[in-house]
């Protein structure tokens, strides 16, 4: 841990007076409303939870509601029903990664991939909610609502998905949400907290999306804690991309949007939403989700840089440390990239691949290279997944990472090296070096000094 710690202190992005930002944060949002009252129902994202009598309940700084116990749920609308064998709309507490596969919200989940254990009735707390069977919850508790798409089997089988927090005492003003997963349901952050100096005011490009289109596309709870490529049918469709590939390029745009000239009551609710996915996603790893992420292919990128981001803008080490931790696994990027080397005299990189003395030192890819590295290839296209659905997404995400000087954050080089040679070779070929021109304008205009 102290090694840890003195890394973290030596990384510049610890050390604010290094970077350039826009100054103090904005107050408050006025469009969340009242932050605190007395309701009998909340309504989000087109799921509404009914009780009984009134509670106190009030929202997060993202606009996630909380509500104090004691807590009675007499309805969930839409509730969740069990038509033809099918059970759908379903609702978890404290959904964990440690239930693997298993879970509570649709039993068509998993299409053609489903067994016997992929939906367990005990953990769907919706089913025969009533005013006459009451769901109690308890202090400490993520109530995670869904609503189903109507085809079963479909690759992202949940369309929408809302988070109702129960606490057992009124939160903070601009308190963020604890994460869904797991019990800890502890107040650990503040919008107070955020340290804007760390985000930059660069001029736009000309290929700047508009704030409000990214805005959206990170407002709702992203769910991610079911492990393996399997977790992306539990992806809501309304709320996040189903693949991997995918939610990288949307946390590339967001984390770029953040360093444009912006002013900071215009970033607040994207910077917001962007650390709490952080939390989330920091939230599923230390409730067991350190083998969630593996390598291959574009299923498992996005993951690290949200909590590493998070962790610096909140200057919490618990997040901004998982780099410098080997036990935790993120494969999506680290397990994908790694250097050429002799693994024995004469021989490079355990044999695999068509390596030789002359590519020593090479930062390349593999797409389950951290765990089966006989797959590696030296040949540039052998495996279409080089150049389809990982470096192309990661192009964002990276230059967002030099941005901030948190490499050393990250902590593996061979990701950032290898980055650039992708960009450089792709540009060589004429093929995609970046899945939207935002990212790739961005990487041109600022790579250099970044």
């Amino acid at each position: 841990m102290l090694f840890a710690t003195s890394l973290l202190l030596l990384s510049p992005v610890l050390t604010p007076q290094l970077s350039s930002g826009p100054g103090a944060p904005p107050p408050h949002s006025p469009e969340l409303g009242p932050t605190v009252g007395l309701v009998e129902s909340i309504h989000q994202f087109g799921i509404t939870w009914s009780c009984p009598h009134k509670v106190i309940a009030g929202r997060f700084a993202n606009g996630d509601w909380w509500v104090v116990c004691p807590v009675e749920i007499s309805r969930i609308d839409p509730p969740s029903v069990l038509v033809n064998g099918r059970t759908s709309n379903g609702s978890m507490i404290n959904p964990s990664p440690r239930n693997g596969l298993a879970q509570g919200y649709d039993s068509a989940m998993y299409g053609k991939y489903s067994s016997a254990n992929s939906y367990d009735s005990e953990l769907n707390v919706a089913l025969g909610v009533s005013g006459a069977s009451r769901l109690h919850i308890q202090p400490g508790s993520s109530l995670v609502s869904t609503i189903s798409n109507p085809i079963a089997g479909s690759r992202e089988q949940l369309r929408a998905a809302a988070i109702l927090t129960v606490l057992g005492r009124i939160p903070p003003q601009d308190s963020f949400r604890p994460p869904y997963s797991g019990p800890d349901k502890r107040i650990r952050h503040n919008v107070a907290d955020l340290n804007w100096s760390l985000l930059r005011s660069l001029p736009a490009v000309s290929s700047t999306p508009s704030l409000a289109s990214i805005e959206r596309s990170l407002e709702r709870p992203w769910i991610d804690h079911v492990p393996t490529w399997a977790g992306g049918y539990i992806h809501p469709s309304e709320n996040m991309p189903g693949y991997g590939r995918d939610m990288t390029d949307e946390i590339s745009t967001a984390s770029l949007m953040l360093h444009l000239d912006f002013t900071p009551r215009q970033k607040r609710k994207l910077l917001i939403s962007l650390v709490q996915i952080g939390l989330d996603l920091h939230g599923v790893l230390v409730d067991g989700g350190v083998n969630n992420w593996q390598a291959g292919g574009g299923h498992h990128s996005g993951r690290k840089w949200p909590i590493l981001f998070a962790g610096a803008m909140l200057t919490d080490l618990s997040l901004a440390s998982i780099g410098l931790d080997p036990s935790l696994l993120f494969m999506g990027e680290d397990g994908q990239t790694f250097y050429v080397q002799e693994t024995s005299p004469g021989v490079y990189n355990h044999g695999y691949g068509g390596y030789g003395p002359q590519h020593v030192g090479l930062p390349e890819w593999g797409i389950k290279h951290a765990l089966d590295p006989s797959t590696d290839d030296v040949d540039w296209f052998a495996d279409p997944y080089r150049v389809c659905c990982t470096a192309n997404s990661w192009t964002g995400q990276i230059l967002a990472v030099r941005i901030m000087r948190a490499q050393t954050l990250w902590n593996h080089d061979a990701l950032f090296d290898y980055q650039d040679r992708y960009v450089q070779i792709q540009k060589q070929n004429g093929g995609s070096a970046a899945t939207s021109r935002f990212a790739l304008d961005m990487w041109n205009a600022y790579r250099k000094a970044f």
